[in-house]
């Protein structure tokens, strides 16, 4: 099961909710109670936590963006291992184990909710080219790291206040 509301994941980042999902994991959003601000945090979905595999690609994932410091680009913080113990086991040291990593929480939509909320498709050609403009940098810079990014749709990117796009 995904950690609940309340849950204190890395001894730092107590889980407020539910933020989203994808083919590998699941996106909460926490309260980074040292420096007391908001984070989102990735963690693998439950059926891909014992898939050595998918926890490499999860570490992977993390390695390269953190090595991506652009304002069109999420920032990554931190990666941890997440051990949620089985009240229910008959062996004390029964537990799964989560891999996660900690990012950046931008407050705002996903560009498909965005475009959908302002009346479109279309948008006004200079919005537009101004979302376009902020999805290029953000994708140029992670090229620039030497990372392909692989999904990149409008339920990935998002445009937070000031409609700065990540």
């Amino acid at each position: 099961p995904m950690p609940a509301e309340g849950t204190l994941i890395g001894g730092i980042y107590r889980v407020v909710g539910r933020l989203g999902e994808g083919a590998m994991g699941v996106i909460l959003l926490a309260n980074d109670e040292q420096l007391e601000r908001p984070v989102a945090i990735k963690l693998l979905r439950p059926e891909q936590m014992d898939n050595a595999s998918m926890q490499h690609r999860l570490l992977d994932e993390a390695r390269a963006m953190a090595r991506v410091h652009h304002p069109n680009v999420v920032e990554i913080y931190a990666f941890g291992e997440h051990l949620e113990c089985d009240p229910c086991a008959q062996l004390q040291s029964a537990h799964m184990s989560a891999p996660y990593f900690v990012m950046e929480y931008v407050d705002g939509t996903s560009l498909d909710t965005y475009v959908r909320g302002r009346g479109g498709p279309p948008l006004p050609m200079d919005e537009a080219l101004n979302l376009l403009d902020q999805m290029c940098l953000g994708v140029s810079a992670i090229h620039g790291a030497g990372i392909a990014h692989r999904d990149l749709k409008p339920s990935n990117i998002l445009v937070g206040p000031g409609r700065r796009v990540v």
